[in-house]
């Protein structure tokens, strides 16, 4: 385990494995039951939206993690849930990117200021971002363009 704040952590079924998901302050670390080493570290920069389905009982977490989705099945009612609201409140409160250099006037969009439109449209349609700060985002970013 890391120094790190540990916001949540649970256990589910990944792959059919047994998996240990934990959130701390850097972002998500994986260990699978009964592997050798330290596990999977995942930053938060890398992932762009969670969603979870519940439940009596036990409900499935789906992380989008760039852009492919890892859903855990089998995860505890109230884990579920927790780690879903502590995920969001951290992806919410990520510093953001440093900004790119301000183009050439007249210069096109570059790619990567198109990528981060599209990010930022993935993040407020996973529930990560509400509209406002969605809209609030998108200014800033063509501003910069």
């Amino acid at each position: 385990m890391t120094d790190d704040r540990a916001w949540s952590s649970t256990s589910g079924m990944l792959d059919g494995r047994l998996v240990l998901v934990e959130l701390t302050d850097d972002g998500l670390h994986l260990r699978v039951d009964g592997d050798p080493g330290d596990g999977e570290r995942i930053p938060l920069s890398r992932i762009t939206g969670v969603d979870a389905q519940v439940g009596a009982w036990t409900g499935y977490v789906s992380i989008e993690i760039d852009g492919a989705d890892r859903t855990f099945s089998r995860v505890p009612k109230r884990e579920a849930k927790a780690l879903v609201e502590a995920l969001r409140a951290q992806l919410r409160h990520r510093p953001e990117p440093a900004p790119e250099p301000a183009p050439e006037s007249g210069t096109p969009p570059t790619g990567s200021a198109l990528e981060e439109l599209e990010r930022l449209g993935r993040l407020r349609h996973n529930g990560v971002l509400t509209e406002a700060e969605f809209e609030s985002a998108k200014a800033t970013l063509l501003k910069r363009l």
